[in-house]
């Protein structure tokens, strides 16, 4: 009856199902990903949210179009790709205003029918099959480039970098956690990632793969990054200091401090790299991560940061 449905699975294994919406045609090709998107032998490609509610819908002539066959979304949900006949066509979501945007059209002459669909974990890469069993991989990147000669970056979706070592291999993905564009990536020392959203900071160590984002003001520039501490990354910008643990998407503390030297700040953090031997089995969590700093030349503060508490000031 045109009817598509949606099925909920709790731990126990038993499921419930609502009908979500009333599509307009025959929905041979169904993907969730940012969206609902529903297509058929109709030539309508449909968008929905999770409620059923109509977002968006692109319709084809029967003369540019046969039946669209099969759907799939990119892992991050913002690309959807729509196979039909010796061809299939891109879909990406435009995060600022909030809605979905017509890409590219690829055609494949003698591909026939698009059978499956399929992007690699990374999205990185798309295989598409055909009826007649052919089975063809397409990069996907946004874009691809070189960094310093050392690294190359590749651009998955406008929220997510694919970082690669050139000189082994490796590779790290960073991604917004918020799906905001990342307009800028750097990279510190050979080892550390500090990439910049609108509204939030990304960083990462290449080493442990430890990754971070935490919100940070808009606009912000001129920031002054300190690598000194294998666990904490420091973050100067207008006077203030700013500590982020990699791993954590928090702010781990600040400090007003003008005095930025790492002669002049001490950090004391459970488990501490530096400090195989120290035993915390008897100190109140709360006072494993504290630091001491210059308040001036002649003040030196030592503050949880936990908490935010200060516990002793030395004159």
């Amino acid at each position: 009856d045109l009817s598509i449905y949606r099925f909920s699975f709790d731990d126990s294994s038993n499921s419930h199902h609502t009908k979500l919406c009333h599509h307009p045609g025959l929905p041979t090709a169904l993907a969730w990903g940012e969206s609902i998107a529903a297509a058929g032998n109709d030539c309508k490609i449909v968008f929905y949210d999770r409620m059923g509610s109509q977002l968006q819908h692109f319709t084809y002539p029967y003369t540019e179009e046969k039946e669209f066959t099969c759907a799939s979304f990119n892992p991050a949900g913002h690309s959807l790709v729509v196979g039909s006949w010796n061809k299939f066509r891109n879909f990406n979501y435009n995060t600022k205003q909030g809605k979905w945007e017509e890409g590219d059209v690829k055609h494949c002459p003698n591909l026939f029918a698009v059978t499956s669909l399929s992007w690699k974990a990374d999205g990185s890469r798309l295989a598409v099959c055909g009826l007649c069993g052919s089975v063809d991989i397409f990069d996907a990147c946004i874009r691809r480039y070189k960094y310093k000669g050392k690294f190359e970056f590749t651009y998955i979706s406008p929220s997510q970098v694919i970082v690669k070592r050139l000189a082994t291999g490796t590779r790290i993905v960073l991604k917004s956690q918020y799906a905001t564009e990342i307009y800028k990536v750097n990279v510190y020392h050979d080892q550390y990632l500090v990439g910049h959203t609108e509204t939030t900071l990304l960083i990462g160590d290449l080493v442990s793969c430890k990754l971070s984002e935490v919100s940070w003001p808009r606009g912000a520039t001129h920031e002054r990054f300190f690598f000194d501490n294998p666990q904490v990354c420091m973050v100067y910008h207008a006077g203030e200091l700013t500590m982020i643990e990699y791993g954590r998407n928090e702010v781990l503390g600040q400090a007003r401090t003008e005095h930025i030297s790492s002669h002049l700040l001490s950090f004391r953090l459970s488990g501490d790299v530096d400090q195989p031997q120290a035993d915390f089995s008897d100190v109140d969590d709360k006072r494993k991560k504290t630091i001491a700093y210059l308040i001036d030349r002649q003040t030196i503060r030592i503050t949880d940061l936990v908490t935010g508490i200060p516990l002793a000031t030395v004159h």
